[in-house]
C-alpha cells in the first residue's frame, strides 16, 4: 500500500516490493502469491501526487493486481 497523496511513499513501492517476492517461497510466487498494489487515501483527489495511470503501470509493469481505496470514504 501507498498513499496517492504522499510520492515518497509511490518511491519505494521497488524496494517494498523486493522485499515482498523475497519473503515468498520462490517456487510458489507465480502460482499461489497474489500480490496486490493498494493506493490508499482516494478521496484526497486534490492532493494527489500520483496519478492512476502511473500507478496501474507500474503495478502492470511489475504483475501485480491495482485498485484504489479510501479507508474515509
Amino acid at each position: 500500500m501507498f498513499f496517492l497523496n504522499r510520492r515518497s511513499t509511490y518511491n519505494h513501492l521497488s524496494s517494498w516490493l523486493t522485499d515482498a517476492r523475497n519473503l515468498t517461497n520462490p517456487n510458489t510466487v507465480s502460482i499461489y502469491t497474489v500480490i496486490i498494489l493498494i493506493g490508499n487515501k482516494a478521496d484526497l483527489e486534490s492532493q494527489r501526487d500520483v496519478t492512476y495511470e502511473e500507478a496501474k503501470q507500474f503495478a502492470e509493469e511489475n504483475g501485480l493486481l491495482f485498485l484504489e481505496a479510501s479507508a474515509k470514504t
